[in-house]
């Protein structure tokens, strides 16, 4: 099967980003099974305003343009968008079933002017997709919950996020690299990331470290918070990860935290179970679906009951439940997803030709 994959929201910077992650793993996944992937991209309107600066769109994604997908219609079995973006393809283009994953519905959570235009291009994918793609169950609630309509043949199906093998390759327990016991949480900037939450968490954590033994390891690509925790005592930041030194973060830390507002999918939940690691979550958004009940879950904005938790949660772990916590991973593992997307994709193929 020959599948057009959409590169677009993957900018280089993006490092962190879960779009970039997912389309990566995505492609990855794809080729395990013997699919062949052709990758595409659709330059935004800065990129098209000079020739340069589309070359340089087009060298970065390592994608063909978009203009190229018309010669390769009878080549292309099925054109995955991982983002939200299949609005975006003109009807001319599109032979091959169209298949979009979403992720979380935020743009319908918040009232802001961007938001809108983000409403109307997930109406419009909605109309157009003929396969979707929900990274969890509460993803696929909130969809229909917001009066999102699909067409009449679409399929509909929750496959939840794969996650890298790397962090599956590591040993069920390291010993702390020192006497610290670490504490590890994406540290980004966006409101529902709740980094002040996080930062009064591990202070209400430290209220009852008599021996100071806790430090909080906050990772990401975002400059503002970096500075912004300089001064913060017993606070780092791990600045743009690779996923191999962020795996043996997790598999060293004592604790994980992902103590979000919103969630779509929640993917430092499963890299930090995939490491054995203890997890202490919000419960909120696709979080519960992700953890499988491996994980404490709190309160959003209830510092002191992640720390409470966090307390527990290190106290018990043990060797049977960092095992556990890895063998609940497994089904996050990239060759159960790709198993179930390519899946996914024939039954798509097979309703867009009744």
């Amino acid at each position: 099967m020959r599948i057009a994959v959409d590169r677009s929201f993957c900018s280089e910077k993006a490092r962190i980003d879960g779009l970039k992650r997912y389309t990566t793993d995505l492609e990855a996944c794809l080729r395990e099974h013997g699919e062949s992937v052709v990758p595409f991209a659709i330059p935004s309107y800065t990129d098209r305003r000079s020739a340069q600066g589309l070359m340089n769109f087009m060298v970065c994604q390592q994608a063909i343009p978009i203009i190229d997908l018309p010669r390769m219609r009878n080549y292309i079995d099925v054109i995955h968008h991982p983002g939200n973006s299949a609005s975006l393809l003109p009807a001319p283009f599109v032979s091959a079933p169209v298949v979009v994953t979403i992720h979380d519905l935020m743009a319908f959570k918040t009232s802001s002017k961007r938001n809108l235009y983000y409403r109307a291009g997930l109406r419009a994918t909605a109309r157009r997709a003929d396969g979707i793609i929900f990274v969890s169950n509460q993803t696929m609630s909130d969809f229909f919950s917001v009066g999102l309509r699909t067409k009449a043949t679409a399929v509909e199906k929750v496959i939840p996020n794969p996650v890298n093998n790397v962090f599956y390759s590591g040993a069920p327990f390291q010993e702390r690299a020192c006497n610290k016991r670490t504490i590890v949480s994406p540290g980004l900037s966006h409101p529902r990331k709740n980094i002040r939450g996080v930062l009064e968490s591990f202070r209400a954590l430290r209220t009852r470290d008599v021996r100071n033994e806790y430090e909080l390891a906050l990772y990401g690509d975002d400059v503002k918070i970096r500075d912004m925790v300089r001064e913060e005592p017993c606070v780092r930041y791990v600045f743009r990860p690779t996923d191999a030194e962020l795996s043996r973060l997790y598999s060293t830390a004592a604790c994980a935290w992902l103590l979000s507002l919103d969630e779509g999918f929640g993917y430092p939940v499963i890299e930090a179970l995939a490491s054995g690691t203890p997890v202490v979550a919000s419960y909120v958004g696709g979080i519960p679906f992700a953890s499988g009940g491996y994980a404490s879950l709190v309160r959003p904005g209830d510092a002191r009951m992640a720390a409470q938790a966090t307390v527990e949660e290190i106290e018990t772990d043990n060797g049977a439940k960092r095992r556990a916590r890895r063998e609940y991973a497994m089904r996050f593992h990239p060759k159960e997803f790709g198993k179930h997307v390519v899946a996914f994709y024939d039954e798509v193929a097979r309703a867009s030709r009744r």
